[in-house]
């Protein structure tokens, strides 16, 4: 696992606890200076001793020479042991550290942008965006998903237009969708904000908006990033014939498993429904022509999008007419 990877799925706790480790550094480099003025002491002290033995016996001076050399070579020894165990723990632990403070500090910063953004861009005040810091941090913990990643999807989600609490909610489940497979957590937020905002959803839309998107890429043949922002076209258009949310998506799911296309499959949808709300003077026509009446037929989109698609076309191929 990579430091990106590691300090991603940290939370907020975690990440303190990490920058606390750097400490050690200073720890390590106090300990080192220690060993050293130790040594400094032991040898003045050995020395010392060895003057004294060698004023007063004056006999054996071959031992005594003897003695010196060993413990001049004991003394080189723990040295150059000392040394080593100096340059381990700067590879080790050192310069992993530092790494890590350099990555920490740097997703920090941008971490802080984007919240701060919220602040000077969107125009939310420094108390409410303390408030969505500590979601975004607490999210990011549970969810694994990068501070980030998370900071720029609720900037997305506040330019939007949501209240506090709808932005949390739709941050949360965006970004449990995209802990999940679903895609980036701003491509989630992005279909789920439109969903709230063009049907007028409080808080508790969230969820339901994020799991008609993942059935939707369940049952279709297109990603999340793809029918993302498919969505944003056609949601005005079935909200003012009252065609809910999941008729939608039931729609592009239905179409991209013939096509592959989210993009083809929306502007053919988007087709039927501005047929049902702005009927051109043939159309209404036609319509009059097989019998069917165009409150009736949205009415029908409004509760089953594809029953009533379904309905019509057979009423068109029975006089000769296609869809």
């Amino acid at each position: 696992m990579t430091v990106g990877e590691l300090l991603g799925r940290m939370s907020s706790a975690e990440m303190t606890e990490w920058i606390a480790l750097f400490k050690l550094e200073n720890e390590e480099a106090a300990h080192n200076s220690k060993v050293a003025s130790s040594r400094s002491r032991v040898r003045r002290e050995v020395m010392a001793v060895v003057g004294v033995v060698k004023a007063i016996i004056t006999a054996d001076t071959t031992q005594l020479k003897k003695g010196m050399t060993d413990a001049q070579q004991s003394m080189d020894r723990m040295g150059k042991n000392m040394t080593k165990v100096g340059k381990s723990m700067t590879m080790k632990v050192t310069m992993p550290l530092v790494g890590m403070g350099v990555a920490a500090a740097k997703m920090a910063s941008d971490f802080e942008y984007s919240m701060t953004q919220i602040e000077t861009l969107v125009g939310r005040s420094a108390k409410e965006v303390e408030t969505l810091k500590g979601s975004v941090l607490g999210l990011s913990g549970e969810t694994g998903r990068a501070p980030k990643e998370l900071a720029d999807a609720m900037f997305f989600i506040t330019s939007a237009g949501l209240d506090a609490a709808s932005a949390t909610a739709a941050l949360e489940y965006s970004a449990k969708a995209a802990a999940v497979g679903l895609g980036d957590t701003v491509v989630v937020a992005d279909a789920v904000t439109n969903a709230m905002n063009g049907y007028g959803m409080s808080a508790e839309g969230a969820a339901y908006a994020t799991d008609v998107l993942a059935k939707t890429v369940e049952q279709g043949k297109a990603s999340a990033a793809d029918l993302a922002p498919q969505f944003g076209r056609l949601i005005p258009m079935a909200a003012e014939l009252g065609i809910s949310f999941d008729q939608v998506g039931g729609g592009l799911a239905f179409l991209t498993r013939a096509s592959g296309d989210a993009a083809m499959s929306a502007t053919q949808l988007g087709g039927v429904m501005k047929s049902f709300l702005k009927p051109s003077q043939m159309a209404k026509k036609v319509l009059e022509e097989i019998g069917v009446d165009l409150h009736e037929l949205r009415a029908a989109a409004s509760t089953a999008l594809l029953g009533a698609l379904q309905g019509l076309r057979e009423k068109l191929e029975a006089n000769g007419l296609e869809m």
